[in-house]
């Protein structure tokens, strides 16, 4: 909702409180407003940035949520957007986060060309399934 996103975006501007989190996390939005308007490079870019400084602070929480917002703003249709949903995707894998790969999974399915899945193949603890075990 590109409205309700300008409207956070004013809103984290007009605050006075910093700090790395608040800082990736306006980051991020405007990079949502780019993608919705149409500026895919920049939108790419912003949110590449914001990823990489969550994960040099370990700052996982705000990674996996900005990894979402790449899934549902851009989809992982090119190499750069796969790149940082399969990032987001390990995270969420390694952590164990099944419904926050459910969240991932749900944002790509509105990106998936018709009849093709981009489901995960995770289990609902967050892990690979193994061969003959249902995911």
């Amino acid at each position: 909702d590109l409205e309700a996103l300008r409207h956070a975006a004013d809103g984290l501007d007009a605050t006075r409180v910093r700090g790395i989190d608040l800082d990736a996390a306006r980051v991020a939005i405007r990079a949502a407003i780019d993608a919705l308007e149409g500026r895919r490079a920049e939108s790419v870019t912003r949110f590449r940035d914001t990823l990489a400084q969550l994960a040099g602070h370990e700052l996982r929480l705000t990674q996996m949520s900005v990894g979402i917002s790449v899934a549902a703003t851009l989809g992982a249709g090119t190499p750069e957007t796969a790149a940082l949903v399969d990032e987001t995707r390990a995270v969420m894998t390694e952590l164990r986060a099944a419904a926050l790969l459910d969240r991932l999974d749900d944002a790509l399915a509105r990106h998936a060309p018709e009849g093709r899945s981009s489901r995960s193949t995770a289990t609902p603890t967050g892990l690979p399934a193994t061969a003959g075990e249902p995911s």
